[in-house]
């Protein structure tokens, strides 16, 4: 029987879906075995659709979510930083807010040591499925990361290897503050 893994994140960076994040999209990812899954709920500040009974996510928001557990999955399998390319998001239903969803990863293979496929369901509390999604992340290596101008430098060198798709371009500033809290 497979244990329960916690997919760690960077220590003290705060990204939109972070769990700490109150104002963001809050998304812990676990793996067991080989599936990666968050059980995460779209807040109401993220409604696409108001209907007479019950508001719906906006697309985004569900994008977010299956790309968010795509991502910590892959890297979580494969050992290495991602990085989304792709992302392709079939939706078969609303998908209500402010109520606990299931959003699933695996990895469907990889393509030499460059690319990597995973594939995402965004189910309901019953287990329907709400939206379905296919994902392509280019993959860096630690040399990669070494290489690399500053951003990922640091952190290539440490424990957190695996963290290193945390960390937006844009927001280089801010990491690189964050490493030097470290």
């Amino acid at each position: 029987m497979s244990s329960e893994v916690l997919v760690q994140r960077l220590e003290k960076y705060l990204d939109f879906t972070s769990s700490e994040n109150v104002n963001g999209l809050a998304i812990d990812v676990h793996v067991t075995g080989d599936i990666a899954s968050s059980d995460v709920t779209i807040p109401e500040s993220m409604t696409g659709w108001r209907g007479p009974t019950q508001s719906y996510a906006h697309k985004g928001a569900i994008a977010t979510v299956l790309e968010t557990v795509m991502a910590f999955g892959g890297i979580h399998f494969l050992k290495v930083a991602t990085n989304a390319k792709t992302l392709c998001v079939e939706y078969f239903s609303q998908v209500p807010v402010a109520t606990k969803l299931i959003a699933e990863a695996t990895l469907v293979g990889k393509r030499g040591n460059v690319e990597a496929v995973l594939e995402g369901v965004l189910k309901d509390s019953s287990g329907a499925i709400l939206a379905r999604s296919t994902g392509t992340y280019a993959l860096y290596t630690t040399e990669e990361l070494l290489s690399t101008d500053g951003v990922f430098a640091d952190l290539a060198r440490g424990p957190n290897l695996r963290n290193a798709a945390a960390c937006r371009p844009e927001d280089v500033t801010r990491f690189e503050e964050t490493l030097r809290r470290m």
